[in-house]
């Protein structure tokens, strides 16, 4: 499976109850950012913006600021 077609399925693991689930979801999404385009940086944005752990929406917040 290409990096393209885990995106989403990555994406859907931020909406999971438990906060590692979601923390490696920000994890995988933060290596493939540069391939999952808008929907990544998208996700990425709403998880540092409302994710109810302060961990995850610390590291996503963290992902979104390294550089290109």
């Amino acid at each position: 499976m290409g990096g393209r077609q885990v995106v989403p399925a990555l994406v859907e693991a931020l909406g999971d109850e438990e906060w590692s689930v979601r923390y490696t979801a920000v994890e995988g999404l933060a290596h493939l950012a540069h391939i999952g385009g808008h929907k990544a940086l998208a996700a990425l944005r709403r998880a540092a913006k409302n994710d109810p752990d302060e961990g995850v929406r610390t590291f996503a917040q963290q992902v979104l600021e390294w550089p290109d």
